[in-house]
């Protein structure tokens, strides 16, 4: 087997986590991995274990400096007794493409799971990504309409190899028996916001409309971020936060406490591209564990959702909207949650398998 250097910005990350175990069945693999403070609930598979970069925050690039000096550092030594034209580096950001490349290995994959900054202005990002980008075998992202976002960088991105590998539920996780007999008349509406806290705006706006309207629904969060200070220790009984929580280990429970899935991302001017473009895992597990969505309208997820009759977009008129939104719907895209088979939720490793074969026989 080839040797791979993995370069992990965050070590909860559970999409890390699930390419790591593919890439794991092509190359022999180190892992090397930063922390960030959050999510901590979520490891690295037992099999696995990371070599530590230190801890890094958010949004913090100058502070991030030393830190990722420090990582070539490291890594170097450890690609140094590695033969260069059989080894390869996988990047999951920008700052590991740049270590990746730095720390003498040539060849490498990077994977864009998300658009942090746009790609069509001439920034230091694109600068840098542009740069760093010679020599890839190919660009992994999790969304098709990444492809073209991407290839906006610079002419290097135009003639790269592109994989799509949506970020789909991992094997190995039984989907339930749902239960179509509501009891629509003596519960609230439970509506559940689950992942990483990161966008104010739209978090605000679902808390506000379950205050206003308690008598009918309740919100429930999972998660942890930047925005976590908003659902935590709140006082009403309608608002009920539970904090981290292990995926995909904990779904299954998760799902099952919830009647409406709030997938409303945006509102920072930085990120709206890939708002806009993103398909979430939220997508794959709601539909998995049969709860139907709530996105936002003109985003890549909300027009999935319609498309396959499994949620509903909210926007301007988000009370009226939301209110609209009865039993008899829920149960009915439940239904249609159901009769959506589970081979098209999951990513059993075979895009990643086979394209990565395919483009390392090139070489």
């Amino acid at each position: 087997m080839k040797n791979m250097i993995v370069i992990c910005p965050t070590l909860s990350q559970p999409r890390i986590h699930k390419r790591v175990r593919q890439l794991a069945n092509i190359f022999n693999l180190d892992i090397f991995a930063f922390s960030r403070g959050l999510y901590e609930l979520n490891k690295f598979p037992e099999e696995f274990t990371p070599i530590p970069l230190g801890r890094i925050q958010d949004k913090n690039y100058f502070g991030r400096i030393s830190k990722l000096i420090q990582a070539v550092l490291k890594i170097r030594k450890y690609a140094a007794k590695l033969n260069k034209e059989d080894s390869f580096f996988y990047a999951f950001s920008l700052d590991t493409l740049i270590i990746g490349r730095l720390c003498g290995l040539k060849n490498g994959f990077y994977e864009v799971g998300d658009i942090r900054f746009d790609r069509g202005k001439k920034t230091v990002f694109s600068v840098l990504e542009n740069i760093f980008v010679k020599y890839l075998k190919a660009v992994v992202v999790t969304s098709p309409g990444f492809i073209d976002e991407v290839k906006k960088t610079g002419n290097r991105f135009k003639n790269i190899p592109y994989i799509v590998i949506e970020n789909k539920l991992p094997g190995g996780l039984g989907r339930p028996q749902l239960d179509f007999r509501l009891n629509e008349n003596s519960k609230k509406i439970r509506i559940g916001v689950i992942g990483f806290l990161r966008y104010e705006a739209p978090l605000k706006r679902i808390l506000s409309f379950v205050l206003k309207h308690s008598e009918m629904y309740e919100l429930h969060c999972w998660g942890d971020g930047p925005f976590r200070g908003l659902f935590e220790n709140h006082p009403s009984p309608s608002i009920n936060f539970y904090g981290s929580f292990k995926n995909p280990e904990n779904l299954r429970d998760i799902y099952s406490k919830i009647d409406l899935n709030y997938v409303v991302y945006g509102g920072d001017v930085h990120s709206e591209i890939g708002v806009q473009l993103a398909i979430p895992n939220k997508l794959y597990e709601s539909i998995f564990y049969g709860v139907p969505l709530l996105c936002r309208r003109d985003t890549e997820v909300g027009a999935a959702a319609l498309r396959m009759g499994v949620g509903f977009v909210v926007d301007d008129e988000f009370d009226a909207t939301l209110m609209a939104v009865d039993w008899h719907q829920i149960r009915k895209m439940r239904k249609k949650c159901e009769e959506i088979p589970s081979s098209d939720l999951i990513d059993t490793g075979d895009v990643i398998l086979k394209n990565a074969i395919r483009l390392l026989n090139k070489s």
